[in-house]
């Protein structure tokens, strides 16, 4: 059973950029997970960019494709498509990448806090950083 799909929508014109993404989901700290990749009628095919994978992380990755609906209709489908033994769901965008941790502290989050959703923290660059710490949400009133 895993705790986590994860949901990625897929509809990109140049290689590597899905390939970068599954990079950052299979260097979580947190490995209980599966990916939906759902591809919304690419003009790449989600298969050119699991070529490079190997054979273990391949496994963990179901495709599925559906005609072209937007990235609101791919994350539906994925939703559709979890299966029931799954405890949580993660989207991640298809050109978006995640820290090492990010699972993690989604999971631990969750968890301690009873939440239904998480959001994370982004950093963009070093003129726009946004980051809420987990020790500070903790000490947080309410």
């Amino acid at each position: 059973m895993a705790s986590f799909t994860i949901v990625i929508p897929f509809y990109q014109k140049k290689a590597g950029i899905l390939r970068r993404s599954l990079q950052s989901v299979f260097e979580q700290t947190y490995t209980g997970f599966e990916v939906l990749v759902i591809d919304d009628e690419s003009p790449l095919p989600a298969e050119v960019e699991l070529e490079a994978l190997d054979a273990d992380q391949r496994s963990r990755i179901t495709v599925i494709r559906q005609a072209n609906a937007g990235p609101g209709g791919a994350r539906n489908t994925g939703l559709e498509n979890v299966s029931p033994s799954t405890r949580l769901v993660a989207f991640l965008d298809s050109d978006d990448t995640w820290l090492p941790h990010h699972l993690h502290n989604a999971f631990e989050s969750m968890l301690c806090f009873g939440g239904d959703c998480y959001w994370a923290s982004i950093q963009a660059s070093e003129e726009f950083y946004y980051h809420l710490a987990i020790s500070e949400l903790a000490g947080a009133d309410g």
